[in-house]
Formats: C-alpha cells, structure tokens, sequence
C-alpha cells in the first residue's frame, strides 16, 4: 500500500526538526517503509546502517532515541486515527503546536521539465527577493531569516532607485536610518539590518525594510509561490545551483556585492527608467545555468564590470579608413567591443551577425574578432544564431 503523504509529512517535519538532511534522509527511509514516525522509532541501529548514508548516522541514531522517548513518556495520550485511514501517528497533550519552521522549495530532479517551459514572465522584484534569499541561506542563514533579508534588501533598492526616478518624493523617501550599534548582514552590496528577539521565529532575528519594519518570512514566501507557482522549485532550483558554485567568501566580500552583479546579468528585461518601475519582463533559467557553468568552468564567476544604463542611442562606432587594416584588426574590434555589447544588450531577442557587421559599417573580419572577444568573455552567445547578451 503507498505510504501516506500526512504521515510522510509527519516524518519530514521530524527531519526538518532534528536538523537533519532531510535531502539524505527522506527518500531512503520512505522507500524502505519506514513512512511513519512509529516506523521510525523502532529501528534498529541495523535499520540505520543499512538504510542511511554514513554521514548521518551518528545525529539520525541520537534523533531517534529522542523520538522514540517522546512517544514512550506519558505525556503522549495515544495515537490519533485519520479519517482518510492512515497509519496512526502520536499527539501531545499540549494543545499548543510546536511551529514548524520554514523551508526552501525542493529542488527538481535534473530531467524535471518547468510548467511552460524555462521562461517566466515576471517583474524584479521578487526575482531580487529570491535570489537574495538563496544567497542569505549560502551565507549560513535560516531559511526563514534568508527569506526576510531578501524582502529587506529588495525594499531598501526599489526605494533607493524610487527615490533616483523621482517616484518617491525626498518625504516619502527618507526614513531614520539604523544606528551605528545596529547589527547588519551584507546583503547583495547593501547593509542590511536585523533584530534579535523575535521568538517565534527560527533564530529569533528578522530583518528591517525600509519602512523600518521587520519582515515577517511567511508573508515573503507566500508572495514568492503567487508570484511563481509551479515554477517556484525550478526557479530556486536553478539559483540555488549558481549560489552553490560560488566560494562562501566571494558572498561575503564587500556586502555580497558579487551577487547583485550576477543579478543584473539574469533579471527580466524592462524598459530603462520610470517606465520599467514594476514592469514585467522576461526571466530566462537558461541564463542562470549559464551563469552557473561560466563559475564553474573558470574557477570563479566572471562578472561584467560596474554595469551602466545603456543608453537608447549608442554612438555612431564606425572608424576611419586607415583603421581597417589587417593589422590593427584587433585593435579596433577593441575600440568597438563596447558599442558591439551595448547593442546587443539594448536588443532583447539578440541580433543576427550580418545585421551586426552592416549596423557596425566595418568588414565582417573585425567585427567578427570583436565578437569573438566578448564570446570569450562569456559576455555574449550565440542563440538559434542570434547573438544574445548575458
């Protein structure tokens, strides 16, 4: 009979709450029926061996005589039956729950395809929030602490970028700032402050937007599933993958500025300026894979330099004619490596070579050596034979 999904819910709780890796433990001990928390509480230090990785044994074997004391102390009135038929499960006394803390969204099996395909349209926002809680739980954060600093720091940006388009007013804008005794984490390359003494939380510290406000998590990650749905776990999955293959250190150096550089290279696309205020554009999960296999390859993620708006108009790139020869070709397609990337970032859907060279107006060898260039910088790549900025 398959197990019950209450009572697997029950063991995973169990998991979650002794601190182990529910990642390691899970799966082995429902798939070798051990599915209920009465099940697992009568393993043998043999079940134990032969059911879960080694790295666990130690923490599982002291976890389980915990549980198995729990469910023997009097305390515990019996075992309470499910309508739907399920294997009963023990019930304290207290009528007060014990709550759970909040967890990341499980990660897709590799060969899992997202609902509708790997594009989602959405604003920043919470592509910031999540991906700012991914790297906050990197740091060695809770979860649910991680989930509160992304909402901080996405708060703390769109008023800092309000306030530069004139959206907010100086009134509106301006909000006490935290005092120097303030406890921070840095956080996507702003100062972030948090507060201690929130019990109900898991660590008991929250983090404060900038409205001064502590930021409850169930909120944050309730936002994050309407805003995602079923796309959520593929979303995380995929920064949670680029966060894993980035040093703890380059997240920690210069207030984590390192991820809001890497930020800037995947969010959604949106008209520059007032008019992409809350606009919805288009997250790409192929550019985090990207992103993901660049890190990887080289060693460390190779970012673009401070980044600038690019301008609507980009200047005119074509050179003199006694620039063209053979043997400054290199040269020049330095001189036009920035008009070439700027070009291609401004157009969204990326741009066929032929109508590169004839917006460039040089021979195709030059603007070819300078593609080439950026191609090996991982600033561009080549799509369906389009040229696609990252």
């Amino acid at each position: 009979m398959p197990a019950d999904p209450q009572c697997v819910q029950d063991v995973l709780k169990w998991i979650l709450r002794e601190k182990l890796d529910f990642k390691l433990a899970l799966t082995p001990l429902v798939s070798r029926g051990f599915n209920t928390l009465a099940k697992v509480a009568a393993m043998t230090p043999a079940d134990i061996t032969g059911v879960l990785p080694q790295s666990l044994h130690n923490k599982a074997t002291a976890a389980i005589a915990r549980l198995k004391a729990a469910m023997d102390d009097p305390s515990f009135i019996g075992e309470k039956k499910r309508k739907a038929g399920g294997a009963p499960q023990p019930v304290a006394a207290s009528k007060k729950t014990k709550r759970i803390p909040l967890t990341p969204p499980p990660v897709p099996e590799a060969r899992a395809k997202c609902p509708g395909g790997h594009t989602i349209k959405v604003n920043r926002s919470p592509v910031m929030i999540l991906w700012a809680a991914v790297v906050a739980h990197k740091q060695g954060h809770s979860w649910e602490l991680a989930l509160s600093l992304g909402s901080a720091v996405a708060s703390l940006n769109a008023r800092a970028k309000g306030k530069s388009l004139g959206i907010y007013t100086s009134g509106d804008a301006d909000h006490p700032a935290a005092s120097a005794a303030a406890q921070t984490v840095g956080l996507l390359g702003r100062a972030v402050e948090v507060r201690k003494g929130h019990v109900d939380v898991d660590g008991g510290t929250l983090a404060i937007d900038s409205d001064r406000v502590a930021v409850r998590p169930e909120s944050v990650q309730k936002m994050l599933v309407n805003k995602f749905k079923k796309k959520l776990p593929f979303v995380y999955g995929a920064m949670y993958e680029l966060a894993a293959v980035l040093p703890k250190s380059e997240l920690e150096k210069d207030r984590g500025k390192i991820a809001y550089t890497l930020y800037e290279r995947f969010r959604p696309d949106v008209p520059m300026g007032a008019a992409g205020w809350g606009a919805v554009g288009e997250l790409r999960l192929d550019h985090l894979g990207q992103l993901k296999q660049e890190h990887f390859d080289l060693g460390r993620a190779k970012v673009a330099p401070e980044t600038t708006p690019v301008p609507d108009a980009i200047a005119d790139p074509k050179l003199t004619a006694d620039e063209t020869d053979e043997g400054h070709a290199a040269a020049t397609a330095g001189v036009l490596a920035d008009n070439i990337y700027a070009e291609i970032a401004r157009r969204g859907k990326g741009i066929h070579f032929d109508a590169l060279v004839e917006w460039c107006g040089q021979p195709r060898e030059i603007v070819q050596t300078a593609v080439s260039d950026l191609t090996e910088q991982m600033l561009i790549y080549d799509s369906a034979g389009r040229l696609c900025a990252l």
